[in-house]
């Protein structure tokens, strides 16, 4: 129960990134560049893409055709605002602020967190870790296979 507990909040963290992932270091004092978007188009899930910019000196992260690009200096802080943003949805004139780390060092860190976040999000799953509770719960009851199949076609139903 508590593996499941500890998935759930970790896809929860996942999925409100950066939000989570950055408040350690606004703690700890750290400064923030804040980026602030207005749609001009609905999006069912954003699909951010990274260009280098043309005079060669930082990145555009280009969400869409009606969006203007966002500039950043560094290619790791146009993978965080990707991440930040990639599957998102946003609505015609939905205002949106991202805080952006000022040291590559803690938008790597941030990074590599996310990551490892999302390989332990990976495996096992809740249903196979139910199903571990299940088999528990059936050798501590000496259940036998027809006792079994009988919950587990009611939890079927319901």
């Amino acid at each position: 129960v508590e593996q499941i507990l500890a998935k759930v909040k970790r896809e929860q963290k996942i999925k409100h990134f950066p939000d989570e992932y950055i408040q350690e270091y606004r703690s700890k004092g750290e400064e923030f560049d804040p980026i602030s978007l207005v749609f001009n188009s609905t999006y069912k899930a954003l699909e951010p893409a990274v260009e280098e910019n043309v005079d060669g000196g930082g990145y555009n992260v280009v969400i869409g055709k009606k969006e203007s690009p966002i500039f950043v200096d560094s290619r790791l802080k146009a993978d965080y605002i990707m991440a930040a943003l990639r599957g998102k949805r946003a609505k015609k004139n939905e205002k949106l602020q991202l805080l952006v780390p000022k040291s590559d060092a803690i938008v790597e860190a941030i990074l590599k967190e996310l990551e490892d976040d999302k390989t332990q999000a990976k495996s096992p799953s809740v249903a196979e870790l139910e199903a571990e509770i299940n088999e528990l719960v059936y050798k501590l009851y000496g259940l036998n296979e027809e006792d079994i199949k009988v919950i587990e076609e009611f939890l079927t139903r319901f």
